[in-house]
């Protein structure tokens, strides 16, 4: 798609933290790189680039932690330029069956 507006599934990220367990070695994630302005843009926009998850936090502390980074490569897992990057910079695509079986049951469903 040459305007970019139509994207993959895949490539779709809510922009909040993921949880702790739905990260580990070989998640695909999107990690905040740096910021950037634009032209109408009211304040700076995060930047995030696509990498891979090659490092998770150990021992319970580091996991416990908030800010415990995690190891990501950017671009593909054996190549690119490794960032360490806390929990709440990344964003992970959703999981399509895990949300359709998380919608509540319609309205008019008998209970």
């Amino acid at each position: 798609d040459a305007t970019a507006r139509t994207q993959p599934f895949s490539a779709v990220c809510l922009d909040a933290a993921p949880l702790r367990e739905d990260v580990g070695a070989g998640s695909l994630v999107l990690f905040r790189k740096g910021t950037y302005s634009a032209e109408g843009a009211t304040g700076e926009l995060a930047h995030y680039a696509r990498g891979v998850v090659v490092e998770v936090p150990k021992g319970e502390a580091a996991a416990a932690a908030e800010d415990a980074p995690y190891s990501v490569r950017e671009g593909a897992a054996d190549s690119g330029e490794t960032h360490l990057v806390p929990l709440g910079n990344l964003r992970v695509s959703g999981n399509l069956m895990a949300a359709l079986a998380d919608e509540p049951a319609s309205s008019d469903a008998s209970s």
